[in-house]
């Protein structure tokens, strides 16, 4: 594993020649910078990292085609939004290959240790061998075991693997392409499940949703006379916004009451201005008894009494409702207490 600025790295020498197997980059690459990215990939390298604004999946599916150029595959993953790459002028850096080492023989590939192995133990041989079924020598017998060690001590990782077609290697990507098909299909089928079990279980949660939805309407049908009496012993404050409400109301009533005796008085102002003006009138009320007998002058005079009686209550009544009208529109009431 190699951590650095991978637009330094020398793409036509040492290891950048043989190339990577996996690109990670951490920051945004411009579209001319990513050529020389893609150049330092081996024969299905992967680079994922971010290109302007999308995080992409680079793939090398070949060396080069009939035009000479190499082919790439890219699929963009996301929208991103990294720090771009930092580019300074520096000089090119060659990256030295990686080289065999007893201590690091185990993280080479299998094609290696295999190999190596072979040639080791041919080491131990001797170089006659028997005709099985045609001559055949021992060449790796020739080399002291301690010379083989040091001839692998110059090979790369790759140095036994032969190199694969380009058939080989789209066989090999259809079977990955088939593997991850099927493992979405997988997928896909248990989703597909569990969406008909969430189904089924929205569908009883309705029914029981309905069933508990008639027997609340018909309870509440059985028990109406009932309500207002589990809602006034629910509710404690209902009298008082009642009294409230009461309290409302008389303030219009009396509001009504105000402009229907304004208006009364007005029109008792017009009717004695109008009686003025008519003597007629005035000598008929200076004079009341006159053309009457006696019992018409007692009846006469009662219904007056009467009348003036019933004039100087409603007076009274005026008069302690207008007194009573400040006390009244005083009365305030908070939240708290209702």
């Amino acid at each position: 594993i190699i951590h650095g600025n991978a637009l330094h790295i020398d793409a036509s020498h040492g290891q950048g020649a043989r190339g990577f197997d996996r690109i990670y980059v951490g920051g945004a690459l411009e579209m001319d910078q990513v050529q020389h990215v893609t150049k330092l990939l081996k024969m299905g390298g992967v680079m994922v990292g971010p290109v302007e604004d999308e995080l992409v999946k680079i793939r090398r599916t070949s060396n080069a085609n009939t035009t000479g150029e190499e082919e790439f595959s890219r699929q963009v993953l996301s929208g991103v939004r990294f720090a771009s790459l930092l580019d300074r002028p520096s000089p090119k850096i060659v990256l030295r290959s990686e080289v065999w080492d007893p201590s690091i023989h185990a993280s080479f590939p299998s094609s290696f240790r295999e190999a190596s192995q072979e040639l080791l133990l041919c080491n131990r041989a001797a170089f006659q061998q028997p005709v099985r079924p045609s001559e055949r020598t021992n060449s790796a017998s020739l080399l002291p075991k301690h010379l083989w060690l040091e001839v692998l001590s110059y090979t790369t990782r790759d140095w036994f693997e032969s190199p694969r077609s380009e058939e080989e290697f789209l066989r090999r990507r259809l079977q990955e392409e088939q593997s991850t098909s099927q493992r979405e299909r997988k997928a896909r089928m248990s989703a597909e499940a569990r969406l008909q079990i969430a189904e089924r279980e929205r569908d009883v949660y309705r029914v029981l949703a309905r069933r508990w939805h008639s027997r609340l309407q018909a309870l509440m049908k059985g028990s109406g006379e009932n309500e207002n009496e589990d809602m006034e012993m629910l509710l404690p404050g209902r009298e008082l916004m009642g009294l409230a409400e009461s309290f409302s109301r008389g303030f219009e009533s009396e509001e009504d009451e105000d402009s229907e005796d304004d208006e009364d008085d007005l029109h008792m102002e017009d009717e004695d201005e109008a009686g003025q003006g008519e003597s007629v009138e005035d000598e008929d009320e200076s004079q009341p008894y006159e053309g009457l007998d006696d019992e018409e002058e007692e009846s006469f005079a009662s219904a007056q009494d009467m009348d003036a009686s019933n004039f100087s209550a409603s007076e009274k009544t005026m008069t302690s409702r207008r007194s009573d009208q400040p006390a009244i529109r005083s009365i305030s009431f908070s939240a708290d207490d209702l």
